[in-house]
């Protein structure tokens, strides 16, 4: 199975090209509106192949080159059926959404405020790792009203729920050593007192 073998048929289904301009795909489109093109062919092991792949791919990869490890064809005219090599472009996929006319990274990156209305100015912004951004005023004003609830409900997780089955709801002192515990382990340890227990009974089984 080799991509030469549905660039062929591609090109052979495309017909006389226009000078400029996109070149519309005539076959079989997705619900998306990209088009797709069957290939056939035989794996290393000789048995029959059949799938279909995205004519934009066939076409950049037939024209310009392989698509490089980690990238994803972008079209620059914003017409999905286009396979017009001078129309495409390999990009990040965080690149691509971000060209996209009304995805939600693009709509988000377009708001210049938080849901509560504080502004979204660089000593304001925390960006996380997947380049989601936060507001440090959210987040201080939502640590100060945690820590002006009493013990008890500084207790209860996120959501009124534990966290896992190990959790209890109470704030309460440790059996072991005492130690007042925010969030109360099984058997009524602390964390600390948990694990020792755990590591204790793990080498007495041993």
């Amino acid at each position: 199975m080799t991509a030469r073998s549905a660039a062929e048929r591609l090109w052979a289904r495309m017909g006389p090209l226009p000078d400029e301009g996109c070149w519309i795909w005539p076959g079989y489109k997705n619900s998306a509106g990209y088009g797709k093109i069957g290939v056939y062919g035989r794996n290393a092991e000789g048995a029959y192949l059949r799938t279909s792949t995205y004519v934009h791919r066939v076409s950049y990869e037939d024209k310009v080159g392989p698509i490089p490890e980690g990238l994803v064809i972008d079209h620059i005219c914003r017409v999905r059926a286009c396979v017009n090599p001078a129309h495409l472009e390999a990009v990040t996929q965080a690149e691509n959404l971000l060209r996209a006319e009304s995805s939600l990274p693009v709509l988000n990156a377009a708001k210049s405020q938080c849901p509560a209305g504080h502004e979204y100015t660089p000593e304001n912004t925390y960006v996380g790792p997947n380049d989601t951004r936060f507001c440090r005023t959210c987040n201080r004003e939502q640590k100060a009203a945690r820590r002006a609830l009493p013990p008890e409900q500084r207790a209860q997780p996120r959501g009124g729920r534990p966290r896992n089955g190990k959790w209890s709801l109470v704030a309460d002192a440790c059996t072991e050593c005492s130690t007042t515990m925010v969030r109360h382990q099984a058997g009524g340890l602390c964390a600390n007192c948990y694990a020792r227990a755990r590591r204790k009974a793990k080498s007495a089984s041993a």
